[in-house]
């Protein structure tokens, strides 16, 4: 997790992304996928950032609104 999270620090803020735990981690294929959550009484959007296990390389990273 600390990859993803110091790319993610960089692009929203370490604040901003602290925010977004529990993270949601899971695996598909050769892929980790992780997303931010919110608590249920706020609106907002959460970041997701795919990385390949085989050469670490991120293949999408989108936060929403």
């Amino acid at each position: 997790m600390s990859v993803a999270e110091n790319i993610l620090f960089q692009i929203y803020g370490e604040e901003t992304i602290r925010n977004e735990q529990p993270y949601y981690i899971k695996k598909y294929k050769n892929k980790w996928i992780i997303s931010g959550s919110l608590p249920d009484d706020l609106e907002g959007g959460v970041f997701e950032i795919t990385i390949n296990e085989d050469n670490s390389q991120i293949e999408s990273l989108i936060h929403g609104k």
